[in-house]
């Protein structure tokens, strides 16, 4: 799910600000009720930018969840290489070796986020 750069800013916003009536549009904020002064656009920008990050580092583990190889997949490879069968403990090999392949590729694909 992508958020908007409005819906983001409220989120933002909101968990700063949790007693305040807030309105935003286009990412600016067209209504303010509380008793804190209402941010400036540079601190709403710095607000904006620690969402994004928060979120991304969130959104990463969601991706790789959605693209890894059922663990199924390597729980079965290990009955294969235990089974005493060399054929089918040969397989099991394969397999886990496919298994552990596919699961380094979506951790490539979806890099844990630099740490601020």
């Amino acid at each position: 799910m992508t958020l908007s750069k409005t819906e983001i800013v409220l989120n933002a916003l909101a968990k700063k600000y949790p007693d305040h009536k807030i309105s935003v549009t286009d990412g600016k904020i067209v209504f303010w009720e509380g008793e804190k002064r209402q941010p400036g656009d540079v601190e709403l920008e710095e607000l904006y930018q620690a969402e994004v990050s928060a979120l991304a580092k969130v959104a990463y583990k969601e991706r790789r969840k959605a693209e890894y190889p059922p663990v199924l997949d390597f729980v079965d490879a290990q009955v294969k290489k235990l089974s005493g069968d060399p054929v089918l403990a040969e397989e099991g090999r394969a397999q886990e070796a496919a298994y552990v392949q596919a699961s380094l590729a979506v951790k490539a694909k979806y890099p844990k986020p630099e740490k601020a």
